[in-house]
């Protein structure tokens, strides 16, 4: 599943208004660009139907959502869903 401002508009308990649409758009496109960065990654197209990828973004996001500075940084649960996804699509980079 794929994650869309809809899917986080509903997670995040919001209302579905144009200033929460379009909030959520861009906090899922810095999320987005702050994963492909960790993962040294241009674009998302092969993390596609990734589970563990959308619910990374989707933390992402409500990190984002709640402190958009991230003061304390990401949380030891998107570091460690990062570590993973670097193995899945790095393998060589594990070695």
């Amino acid at each position: 599943m794929a994650v869309d401002t809809n899917t986080m508009v509903a997670e995040l308990n919001l209302d579905d208004d144009e200033d929460n649409t379009a909030l959520v758009a861009s906090l899922i496109l810095d999320s987005k660009s702050l994963i492909l960065d960790s993962l040294g990654l241009k674009d998302d197209s092969t993390l596609s139907g990734n589970v563990l990828y959308d619910r990374c973004l989707k933390t992402v996001v409500t990190q984002f959502y709640y402190d958009r500075t991230l003061s304390t940084g990401l949380s030891a649960g998107t570091m460690l869903m990062l570590i993973h996804l670097k193995a899945q699509v790095l393998p060589d980079a594990t070695n």
